[in-house]
């Protein structure tokens, strides 16, 4: 763990009260030869302009109230009613733990809360490269920009047979 990610959960007596594996660095590679293959062009602005992959969902993903606001859409997708179901999206650490005293004390109103413990959810943690205002200008120019695929469609496009959802990556549930 990286040690942002334990300041943002230890209390005033120096007591680690939550964990995260969010805060890590990431990198992107741009293959030419790939794209020249799949996109008939090997220029990268090009790409990023044509290339959608994920849903407006999938691109949401990662800021705050993202997860929650994808496994809302799903259920909506799906013909259930979410039309009672509250959310209390929760961005920094401050705000988490609000929420979390709210809870503790029986007075949370809302029936689910999703807590990211950077300012604006993982877009604006510590891997950024850009002040907060910048990434999130780059980020509503990008979402502007999608399409308006949903998520169940958009999920079609993937071979979901071959994604394991096991921690060790097998793909057969144990047997007992």
């Amino acid at each position: 763990q990286y040690q942002y990610t334990k300041d943002v959960v230890t209390d005033a007596d120096g007591v680690l009260r939550g964990a995260s594996w969010q805060g890590c660095p990431g990198v992107l590679i741009f293959n030419r030869e790939a794209a020249k293959e799949v996109f008939g062009t090997d220029d990268l602005e090009a790409v990023q302009e044509d290339y959608q992959e994920a849903s407006l969902y999938g691109k949401k993903f990662a800021g705050t109230g993202g997860v929650a606001a994808a496994v809302l859409e799903v259920m909506e997708e799906m013909g259930e009613d979410t039309s009672q179901i509250s959310l209390l999206a929760c961005a920094g650490g401050a705000d988490c733990r609000k929420a979390l005293l709210q809870l503790k004390s029986g007075k949370l109103q809302e029936d689910f809360i999703e807590g990211m413990m950077c300012p604006g959810g993982c877009v604006g943690g510590p891997s950024r490269v850009k002040t907060e205002a910048e990434t999130m200008r780059a980020r509503n120019a990008l979402l502007k920009k999608a399409d308006g695929r949903k998520i169940l469609e958009n999920l079609k496009n993937y071979p979901m047979d071959s994604f394991s959802m096991h921690r060790d990556g097998h793909m057969e549930p144990d047997a007992e």
